[in-house]
């Protein structure tokens, strides 16, 4: 059975009349009568009636007459789709994202299934001061930023006290206040937005731990730990973080959570940001589950 065949049938099912439909279709009537019989015999049933010279639509003519309207329909919009996903331009976002994060790339990349019209130049980052200009959409953790422009909240994470399974907080399931006077921790710097709020967090807790390294990235902190050369907090959402390397625990009483945000710098964003921003705002609504 060929959608060709389908549409001939669709013609004649309406027309009942092999005639009509030969002229509506610009085809012989020989060949109309011989589509109609090779799908006779390709279900091994009749489609109509045949009364004298005129034929009429029966039971089993009209359930595949059904099935044909529909098939031609998904045909027709399926063309049309295709014909304007070809018309139409390809746009290129300018993206500036978190440095080592697990959940975005993951998500970026289901976007472009879905929109193959839409091309990504994607800038890594770690601090604000690194974000280049011209970005059409941002994604960051900066409250600051968030609160000047317009931001969206896709989600809020829980850093966790990531230590090696060696040292000596890593039999404790939970950490409290005092424990952490006696731990040394690596930093990351205070224009690193997680630098920041860890700083905060401890002037919060009117605590002042002994730093042994500030380092200036995500991937050489989760190094140095791993290593045993003391503790730091982890996002517990975004961050890749080894399963067996870096055992990750709560601070009793004490939480320290960070919101992760997209920017979009156009008053008027065109089609292509909106519809960006839409697939990752509903997308991660459940970002655990990744």
């Amino acid at each position: 059975m060929e959608l060709r065949q389908l549409s001939y049938f669709k013609i004649i099912a309406e027309t009942e009349n092999f005639s009509v439909a030969a002229r509506r279709l610009n085809i012989s009537q020989p060949y109309l009568s011989h589509t109609v019989r090779t799908l006779e015999e390709e279900f091994g049933i009749s489609l109509f009636d045949r009364i004298g010279r005129r034929i009429r639509l029966n039971a089993n003519g009209r359930i595949l007459y059904r099935y044909a309207v529909r098939m031609l329909q998904l045909e027709r919009e399926a063309t049309e789709e295709l014909q304007s996903a070809k018309n139409s331009p390809v746009r290129t976002l300018k993206l500036a994202m978190l440095n080592t994060t697990k959940l975005f790339p993951e998500l970026i990349a289901k976007f472009c299934e879905e929109y193959p019209q839409i091309k990504f130049s994607i800038t890594r980052f770690t601090s604000m001061e690194e974000i280049p200009d011209g970005c059409d959409l941002i994604i960051h953790t900066s409250d600051s930023l968030a609160s000047s422009s317009n931001s969206f909240r896709l989600f809020e994470e829980e850093c966790l006290l990531g230590m090696s399974p060696d040292h000596f907080l890593a039999k404790e399931a939970f950490i409290t206040r005092d424990m952490l006077e006696n731990a040394t921790f690596l930093m990351l710097p205070p224009e690193n937005t997680l630098g920041e709020l860890t700083r905060q967090f401890f002037r919060q807790m009117k605590l002042t731990p002994p730093v042994s390294m500030q380092c200036d990235n995500q991937q050489t902190l989760a190094a140095f730990v791993e290593a045993g050369m003391g503790i730091a907090f982890f996002p517990s959402i975004t961050w890749k973080i080894p399963d067996q390397g870096i055992i990750l625990r709560k601070v009793q009483n004490h939480t320290l959570k960070r919101n992760i945000y997209l920017t979009v710098s156009d008053s008027v964003p065109s089609d292509s940001i909106l519809a960006f921003q839409k697939f990752i705002t509903e997308n991660t609504r459940h970002p655990e589950e990744f």
